[in-house]
């Protein structure tokens, strides 16, 4: 009698497997990829994204709904800020990095811990759970929103 146990870890694995194909991958930025105008920003110039340099004054990090406020509530540089997509976000893992990282460039977002990182983007048919990058190794997955993460905004 075959396990309903081991088909059904089978293709929960291999559902997973093809959601982190799906993703898009980073790469180490080129010379010149960021600026840093000095105002507490980084500018993407292969994206458009502009980015918090500096992470807030929470090391612990936070729930998915209290980092949506916080950046929701960001007053750097006179701009408005969110919480990036899964897709956005991923685009600062830099993988020439070793793990345990941090897989970001260390110039332009110095002092970055090598954490999980919360994005907007909740887990698709299940609200109570979103995407976040794990910036040990660049890897995504998805967690409670409940779960206590790091958050980096964007406009």
């Amino acid at each position: 009698m075959k396990s309903h146990v081991g088909r059904s870890l089978s293709c929960t694995l291999g559902v997973a497997a093809l959601v982190l194909v799906a993703l898009p991958a980073g790469a180490g930025a080129p010379p010149g990829q960021y600026t840093i105008p000095g105002d507490g920003t980084v500018h993407d110039t292969k994206t458009g994204l502009i980015w918090q340099q500096a992470l807030g004054d929470n090391p612990g990090g936070q729930s998915w709904s209290a980092a949506a406020n916080y950046c929701g509530s960001l007053t750097l540089a006179a701009l408005s800020w969110r919480v990036p997509s899964v897709k956005e976000l991923k685009t600062l893992v830099d993988f020439t990095v070793a793990s345990p990282g941090p897989a970001i460039d260390a110039t332009a977002f110095p002092n970055t811990p090598a954490t999980y990182f919360w994005s907007s983007s909740p887990l698709a048919g299940d609200p109570s759970h979103a995407w976040y990058v794990n910036f040990v190794d660049g890897l995504t997955n998805y967690s409670s929103v409940g779960f206590t993460s790091r958050v980096r905004c964007v406009r």
